[in-house]
């Protein structure tokens, strides 16, 4: 009687040490199983967070330069709707005039301004040995207003300005971004871009502008793009632009017609006077963008992240193999206000 309650008294005492061991190991196979899955979850979400946020970027930035470029060209002279800096080792700068700038058809047609346009900012000063060029050019204006009225400054500092000659409409054009206003005089940065010497008999206007400029990332600090000196959106890699110039008028891009694509040496506004393109041949752009995630893939295996070669940028500028992942948009757009 004693033996049988001590047997009960050890079948009821609890696992064996067997048991428990077996335990352990099938719990910890289930938390190394749950511990991965959410693991490559997480992952999997960072990634497809980082990814969209880049393809929002894209589209916030092509959706507004192509809807400034289809408006350039309103009420100013046929070459002064579109300029850039053009680099081959770096992101490109574009300039379209600002349309924002100059009121509405319909107040100018109430107060009987003449709508063929031409419209601009005189320069000040102007003789045959005028040239606009370099980095901290003193550009005299007489008003800072591109209407036929008096109703502010149409220029901002930070912003951008194209300067034409209206009585060379196949000459070259220059463009620049303001770094300073004082009075009627705006202190310009040219780039690689000059107008002049004019010659006589010139008639030098300034044309607002926006301004869509790459800043690279450097340190800590991601690439940024800007329009007027505003951030418009970060995790920008590169901003290329290719000009469509209808050389022959024919309204088909022919070879030789198309500046900037990397295709033989021809970049727009970039050339000495004798081989410019004529300005107000120009009919279309082509405007890529590239933009990257924020931060390398985590998972430490995907290597595949490459820069993107698009425009004239040569692959040697360009990062090379990494962890980021990288979205592509190209846009022809058509200017309206042209031919």
């Amino acid at each position: 009687m004693i033996a049988e309650s001590t047997r009960e008294l050890r079948r009821s005492g609890g696992f064996t040490l067997v048991e428990l061991m077996l335990s352990a190991v099938i719990m910890m196979v289930i938390m190394v199983f749950l511990t991965r899955a959410f693991t490559v979850q997480h992952q999997t979400y960072v990634v497809v967070d980082q990814v969209t946020e880049a393809q929002q970027n894209m589209r916030a930035v092509s959706d507004l330069v192509e809807r400034d470029v289809r408006r350039a060209g309103y009420m100013v002279p046929p070459h002064a709707r579109v300029c850039g800096f053009d680099e081959t080792s770096g992101p490109d700068t574009l300039f379209v005039s600002n349309t924002d700038a100059i009121r509405t058809v319909f107040d100018l047609e109430g107060i009987g301004a003449d709508l063929r346009g031409n419209l601009g900012a005189p320069v000040s000063g102007v003789n045959s040995t005028f040239t606009a060029s370099g980095s901290s050019f003193s550009l005299g204006l007489e008003r800072l207003w591109v209407d036929v009225q008096a109703d502010g400054s149409d220029f901002v500092e930070g912003g951008g300005v194209i300067v034409v000659n209206r009585r060379q409409e196949d000459g070259p054009v220059a463009c620049g971004i303001i770094d300073s206003i004082s009075g009627t005089t705006l202190t310009v940065d040219f780039g690689d871009t000059t107008l002049g010497p004019v010659g006589f008999n010139a008639d030098v206007v300034a044309v607002p502008a926006h301004v869509y400029q790459l800043t690279q990332a450097s340190g800590s600090s991601p690439s940024m793009l800007s329009r007027d000196g505003i951030l418009l959106a970060s995790d920008v890699e590169d901003f290329q632009i290719s000009y469509f110039f209808d050389l022959d008028d024919d309204r088909l891009a022919d070879v030789g017609e198309r500046f900037g694509d990397g295709v033989g040496t021809d970049d727009a506004f970039a050339e000495p006077a004798t081989s410019f393109p004529d300005a107000t041949l120009l009919r279309e752009l082509q405007v890529n963008v590239v933009t990257t995630t924020r931060d390398d893939d985590p998972n430490r295996g995907f290597v595949m992240g490459a820069g993107q070669v698009t425009g004239n940028r040569t692959a040697g500028s360009l990062p090379g193999q990494d962890g980021k992942r990288r979205r592509v948009n190209t846009a022809r757009v058509r200017i309206r206000n042209a031919g």
